[in-house]
């Protein structure tokens, strides 16, 4: 895959959300991926750039390249929304990784294949992994449950504030048997922040494609 880049969140009257959090992520990847330094200018940059979407419900965007230079954009976010998200399993051995990628191709051509829905990642021993942008979650008797990041899913901005600042949040092993059941879906990101969602239904949606 092509080099890591920062998420892209959140921002809110010319404020970017956590973006220390995302830029310590980033820093991250680059020191494990390449043994490279983020660029020390990143985080006036991306604050220059946010200051911009003043009054504005925006999208900034960083990518790194592998020496740790950096690009950032402001885009127009889409309007907060209730609405459920459509979820369609696919199988994907090993998952995505720790790492965010530039390269977003294998997730445009699965999401291609279900328009309208967002794919869910399943890997082969049945466990729940991600969405194609964002952390799942369930609730159950009273607790909010999320996949452990152990290597094979993106451990999100806002998936870790929540599990810092909620009690009833906490990481387990989530199989797909276990997901068809749950009462309550919901998935977590740093644009879309909070949103519930629910599986497709439709015949055969309800298995993990290949």
């Amino acid at each position: 895959m092509s080099s890591p880049s920062a998420h892209c969140f959140l921002v809110e009257d010319g404020r970017p959300d956590r973006l220390e959090q995302h830029l310590a992520r980033l820093s991250s990847s680059l020191a494990e991926l390449y043994g490279a330094r983020l660029d020390p200018r990143a985080e006036t940059h991306a604050r220059e750039v946010a200051a911009a979407a003043r009054g504005e419900r925006s999208r900034l965007r960083i990518l790194s390249d592998r020496h740790g230079s950096v690009s950032v954009t402001l885009s127009p976010a889409a309007t907060s929304s209730v609405a459920q998200v459509l979820l369609v399993p696919f199988l994907l051995p090993g998952g995505l990784g720790a790492h965010k990628w530039r390269d977003r191709g294998l997730l445009e051509a699965l999401a291609a294949r279900v328009p309208g829905a967002v794919p869910l990642l399943i890997d082969t021993d049945g466990f729940v992994l991600e969405a194609a942008y964002a952390n799942v979650w369930i609730a159950e008797h009273e607790q909010l449950i999320t996949p452990r990041a152990d290597g094979r899913i993106l451990p999100g901005v806002t998936r870790s504030v929540l599990l810092a600042t909620d009690p009833a949040a906490r990481e387990q092993p989530i199989e797909f048997a276990r997901l068809e059941t749950a009462s309550t879906i919901f998935l977590t990101s740093s644009v879309g922040l909070r949103r519930p969602a629910r599986l497709a239904r439709a015949a055969g949606a309800s298995s993990p494609a290949g």
